[in-house]
């Protein structure tokens, strides 16, 4: 079966910045499926247009197209908290433009669109869908 069709597999990915934070210390993760050729273009050219000012002038919009994006490729997370430390719930895009800057969108796509080269070790911690 294609690694993209796989049910209930969700892959855990750590922000760079939040490993620094917390360490092995429940940092924020978020789930992630691997994405299907179609989803990984789209992804890419996202990533690309990143330092292509051109098709993006605004980078607002690259931010609220890079949400949408993750929001298909993102079904939720765990350990997430707003400020004053309350449990954040995961309703897709909206969730991810509350909680995400533009750095962080693009690391994200960058780390599902490696996804797809896991080894076999990594394969065996995935986590079933809730």
């Amino acid at each position: 079966m294609p690694k993209a069709m796989l049910p209930g597999r969700l892959y855990p990915i750590v922000l760079e910045g939040d490993c620094e934070v917390y360490g092995d210390d429940k940092p924020p993760t978020f789930f992630a499926i691997i994405p299907t050729m179609t989803e990984a273009e789209e992804a890419a050219q996202l990533y690309d247009d990143f330092s292509d000012s051109a098709r993006y002038p605004k980078l607002r919009d690259l931010h609220e197209h890079g949400c949408v994006t993750l929001a298909k490729l993102i079904k939720g997370w765990s350990h997430m908290t707003d400020r004053e430390g309350n449990p954040l719930e995961y309703k897709g895009a909206d969730s991810l433009r509350q909680v995400l800057v533009l750095g962080e969108v693009m690391e994200l796509i960058g780390k599902i669109l490696r996804l797809t080269s896991l080894t076999p070790e990594q394969k065996k911690t995935l986590e079933p869908l809730p």
